[in-house]
């Protein structure tokens, strides 16, 4: 994809989002994905290996250049002749003259072939480092979103505590001891307002942050169906994350590129053969030369001895498969540990949402109670907002646990 459409992509999704007013959990995933950086460079890495594959293709193709050259020779002699400088002497002729030098590959017994399988493995492992990279945009987006939320609903709950204790104060006789205490109680709810006010706003920077943005939008975010059920087991949780995850499939992709390595190095003492032919024309030259010319041959290059380079090398390319393998294994170990981690966070979010819902509900029957005592109403209501609040961080939490094991899992994309 061309750089620019990513943020002409973006440009309209603002567009189409303001004209809408509210602002969605898919909303912001489809914002972040067209306009966070991370996207660009991981698609930005993707393109620059796939021209790594066709540059190691290019040598199964013919490979033609065009030389010119020209050369003046002593004219005090009739047969000129280097004689220093080398093992031979070759005559030197005055000539000008240019042509194409055609040279092809033959065989180099597959050295080639398993160059281009490791671009080609390389190239697919960088798309699954993309898809890696999206499915931790999308986790921050949720954490991000559901933070924006919760910070904005504990801080409608704190502008109901304030008034509540307000209320609370103006039922009390000025002056006495019960109308002290409810106007520090007042001034402990206009600070816990003002905190949740500041949280607010620095959760919606952070989701500005994840988006690609570098301001907030003055976004109405919409509320995502609520936890209506448990989460699920997790017995086979561990083996699909194996499979899913897309880190697992680049480490293995990288470690088949790194065999294909190994096994192109372990040919570099077998010969090569080329194909050349050469052919120009020289429109100034020397009596004794044709004017044009052409021939054509096999070229057989073997290697001997270079200070056993080729075997330094192949030992390195199979020692880096052996790391790959380890690097895989234990990121399969990392993987199994935090899916069974975050499962049982889930657990035990869903278990505190449970147990928030129901002190929630016991709170609100307190108040009914209470009603008619004055004093025991002020108190239940108290304990009400504590509980509201209570169940708002734990609603907000679980949602947040049921993103994390998902994308845990491979799921979340």
């Amino acid at each position: 994809m061309p750089p620019g459409i990513p943020r002409i992509l973006a440009a309209l999704l603002l567009a189409s989002l303001a004209a809408a007013g509210d602002f969605s959990l898919e909303d912001a995933v489809a914002l972040a994905l067209a306009n966070n950086p991370r996207v660009s460079i991981e698609s930005l890495n993707a393109a620059a290996a796939d021209e790594a594959v066709t540059a190691a293709r290019s040598a199964f193709f013919p490979n033609f250049t065009i030389a010119a050259s020209a050369a003046g020779a002593n004219g005090s002699t009739r047969d000129p002749r280097l004689a220093a400088g080398g093992l031979n002497n070759p005559v030197i002729l005055n000539r000008i003259a240019v042509g194409g030098i055609v040279n092809q590959l033959v065989t180099d017994l597959g050295r080639t072939s398993n160059l281009v399988d490791g671009a080609r493995l390389r190239a697919r492992s960088a798309l699954e480092s993309g898809r890696a990279s999206r499915g931790q945009i999308v986790l921050a987006v949720h954490r991000a979103y559901f933070a924006a939320l919760r910070a904005g609903e504990l801080y409608l709950a704190a502008e109901r505590a304030v008034d509540e204790r307000l209320r609370a104060l103006d039922r009390l006789p000025a002056g006495s001891l019960e109308s002290r205490f409810a106007a520090m109680a007042a001034t402990e709810a206009r600070l816990a307002l003002v905190s949740a006010g500041t949280d607010r706003q620095a959760s919606r920077a952070d989701l500005a942050l994840v988006l690609g943005l570098r301001e907030p939008g003055d976004w109405t975010l919409a509320d995502p169906p609520g936890a209506t059920e448990a989460p699920p087991g997790s017995a086979t949780a561990i083996a699909d994350a194996l499979r899913s995850r897309p880190e697992t499939a680049a480490l293995r992709l990288e470690r088949d590129a790194a065999a294909r390595l190994a096994a192109a190095d372990r040919k570099l003492s077998l010969p090569t053969v080329n194909a050349l032919v050469n052919s120009g024309v020289a429109p100034i030259h020397d009596d004794r030369m044709a004017q044009t010319y052409s021939a054509a041959g096999l070229v057989v290059t073997i290697p001997i001895f270079n200070g056993r380079a080729f075997d330094s090398r192949r030992r390195d390319s199979e020692l880096r498969v052996r790391m790959a393998d380890q690097q895989l294994r234990e990121l399969e170990n990392a993987i199994a540990r935090e899916v069974s981690v975050s499962n049982d966070a889930l657990t035990a979010a869903w278990e505190r949402l449970r147990l928030a819902a129901r002190m929630h509900a016991e709170a609100a029957e307190t108040v009914r109670m209470a009603k008619g005592n004055p004093g025991a109403l002020a108190t239940a209501r108290a304990n009400e907002l504590r509980a509201e609040t209570i169940a708002i961080s734990a609603r907000y939490d679980y949602l947040l646990q049921k993103s994390n094991a998902a994308f845990q899992a491979g799921r979340l994309k």
